[in-house]
């Protein structure tokens, strides 16, 4: 069995109702205590012009926490969250800051505390969850080509290469194929810079 990834980083938490889309961005202004203390140590080492809500540059690794959407509050290890990655971030000087996040992996936690003298931030390790730690996202693409072949191959013939045909898929398994492919497409546009009106992934 493969060893869980594991995050740690302090949490947001917000009330959203149902779960966060991966690759859709989402602005959030940040103006409780916590939540500056979050965004200053988030950004610390970045330049000023990126402090100043330009693109977050991604020559080095983009600053990432964990967002906790409402399932417990207090938090409870087993709880889900997304690891969000700052792509704007505009800090004002008291403290406060408008950000553009995007949502990049599913994961649950499994240990969350209270940081000390944090004005409540909490604090959390997370595994990362299916199907994203299966799948690195540098190789997301590759691992949907291989699974969609996997399926192509059950039927009696393969159709030849180019031509466009239809399938009604209905077994669970499928379900849950489809359900991970347009999350990993989202998180690939994104990733590629590309835009995504109205909540829409690119075709699969």
């Amino acid at each position: 069995e493969a060893t869980p990834v594991r995050f740690h980083g302090p949490v947001f938490q917000m009330r959203t109702g149902e779960p966060l889309q991966i690759g859709q961005p989402i602005g959030l202004h940040l103006f409780e205590h916590r939540y500056r203390l979050l965004i200053k140590e988030a950004m610390q080492g970045r330049s000023k012009y990126e402090k100043s809500g330009a693109p977050i540059g991604m020559e080095k690794p983009r600053p990432q926490f964990l967002f906790s959407y409402g399932v417990s509050l207090p938090l409870v290890c087993g709880d889900p969250a997304v690891i969000v990655e700052l792509s704007r971030c505009r800090i004002y000087d008291d403290g406060r800051a408008d950000v553009s996040i995007v949502p990049v992996m599913h994961a649950k936690f499994s240990r969350v505390w209270e940081r000390e003298g944090s004005h409540s931030l909490m604090e959390a390790e997370a595994t990362i969850a299916p199907p994203i730690c299966r799948r690195p996202p540098a190789t997301l693409g590759d691992a949907q080509l291989l699974k969609a072949s996997a399926f192509l191959l059950r039927a009696p013939r393969l159709p030849p290469l180019g031509i466009e045909f239809r399938l009604h898929l209905f077994e669970p398994r499928y379900y849950t194929m489809m359900a991970e492919l347009t999350q990993d497409l989202a998180f690939l546009a994104y990733r590629s810079g590309m835009v995504i009106p109205d909540g829409k992934v690119p075709r699969p």
